[in-house]
């Protein structure tokens, strides 16, 4: 919590007696390595983004607002402008189409309002 407080989930760390050459830039994932609350794809979990007005079920606007929001909330805890959203966890790629299938119209939906919520996603591997 107090990293997250003080900006300082980023750090240089002394890697050995090395000097200079043992100095390694690493960082504290905000999630570990799982995704924000609300965003899990998979079989195991009820996570679905329904983009479609006809369905009872359509969820895409609040689907967004909310990870507009979580996104604030985890760049506030870095100083860099750039920040990795982790979206995964052991064995929650076991229905690996609805990972990409929701990850698509996230990425998708997002870029297209970037300008408004300044926020730009990709796929990406640290």
């Amino acid at each position: 919590i107090k990293r997250k407080e003080e900006q300082n989930m980023e750090m240089i760390w002394n890697a050995g007696e090395g000097g200079d050459e043992g100095k390694i830039f690493t960082g504290i994932n905000y999630n570990v390595y799982g995704p924000p609350p609300g965003f899990c794809f998979d079989s195991l979990c009820t996570d679905v983004i329904m983009d479609d007005k006809r369905l009872e079920d359509y969820n895409l606007d609040e689907k967004l607002s909310s990870f507009i929001n979580l996104t604030y909330e985890q760049a506030a805890a870095y100083k860099s402008d750039h920040i990795m959203m982790t979206m995964g966890e052991d064995f929650q790629y076991q229905e690996a189409n609805m990972w990409y299938k929701n990850l698509d119209k996230l990425i998708k939906y997002m870029n297209e309002n970037q300008e408004e919520h300044k926020i730009h996603l990709m796929y990406s591997t640290p």
